[in-house]
């Protein structure tokens, strides 16, 4: 009977063994749904030379990076992503022009879960330091006969001369 017994036994471990290698796995990890925090002090300047953004990352162990949304009132749009390192952006004057910006940076992990994003609204109103073109056909003509000089010259097409 012993016998009996501790082959039964045997065989109840070796088949455990068995199934527990074909059948049993780790179990599935959770996957991530939660975005990271959002950036904080979110803030602008604007000077001569453009726009400046700039914010502080937060501290999740996860954060890639943000995304950056430029939305404006005359049409401009821009979407991408910047560095995770990153904490400021810059966009010149020769690129974004006067009106009115709502700007979203969202924040987004390795899993690619993006944050609900913190806005801000800018307004851009440049002042015109582009001087107007230079007149031309430029002619001095003297009369010895009248005795006088003669200026003569086309000013330019720009929208905004205002006169010589």
């Amino acid at each position: 009977m012993r016998k009996k017994i501790a082959w039964f036994v045997t065989f109840i471990v070796a088949m455990s063994l068995v199934f527990c290698f074909l059948g049993c796995k780790d179990p599935e990890p959770i996957p991530d749904t939660t975005p990271p925090a959002e950036v904080t002090n979110f803030s602008y300047l604007v000077d001569e030379y453009g726009l400046h953004l700039s914010w502080v990352n937060p501290t999740d162990k996860d954060f890639v990076g943000v995304k950056l949304e430029i939305n404006g009132s005359n049409g401009t749009k821009y979407e991408g992503p910047v560095k995770s390192d990153d904490t400021h952006y810059f966009l010149s004057r020769d690129i974004i022009s006067s009106g009115v910006y709502v700007i979203r940076v969202q924040t987004y992990d390795s899993s690619y879960n993006y944050s609900n994003g913190v806005s801000i609204m800018v307004t851009i109103e440049w002042e015109d330091i582009t001087p107007p073109a230079q007149v031309t056909n430029f002619l001095v003509k003297y009369s010895a006969l009248e005795k006088s000089i003669i200026v003569s010259w086309e000013n330019p097409q720009d929208e905004d001369f205002a006169g010589t």
